[in-house]
């Protein structure tokens, strides 16, 4: 065999490698943005819960290792603490990533949430990180108020 085609061989193996690992790396990157959206709408979501002060809704969606943690009381008191009964219209709620990148992840988070909530005087917001329970996302832990 000449040494082209050994070239040529090495060159279309190592072709096919940087392929796999470009697809594999869009894979993963992609779950990763599906798993950061699906965060960001339960993350509405939780919120819309507990504006419309349904603190059992919300608590459904606390994964179950930390229902200990954050208990409908907890939701209640921490969130009322900064949105209090007579607020008024608490729409719009906006959601999206925390600025900043992951340097504030805990080991397991798979996306934390920086959710604003308008008032007519000021605005007020919850962070909301989520990890995964069976392959879903579910809120791991809440800090309630603007950092």
């Amino acid at each position: 065999m000449s040494s082209g085609c050994v070239e040529l061989r090495y060159f279309l193996s190592s072709a096919t490698l940087i392929i796999a690992l470009c697809v594999l790396g869009c894979a993963d990157n992609s779950r990763e943005r599906e798993i950061e959206i699906s965060c960001i709408e339960l993350a509405q979501q939780f919120t819309r819960a507990l504006t419309s002060r349904n603190y059992d809704r919300a608590f459904s969606m606390v994964a179950t290792t930390q229902r200990e943690k954050l208990t409908v009381d907890h939701l209640k008191e921490g969130f009322e603490r900064i949105i209090p009964q007579d607020w008024g219209d608490t729409e719009p709620i906006e959601a999206d990533l925390l600025p900043g990148g992951k340097s504030a992840y805990q080991p397991g988070d798979v996306a934390i949430i920086y959710v604003s909530i308008y008032g007519d005087v000021y605005s007020e917001a919850v962070v909301i990180s989520f990890v995964l329970e069976d392959d879903v996302p579910m809120v791991g832990d809440v800090e309630f108020g603007r950092p």
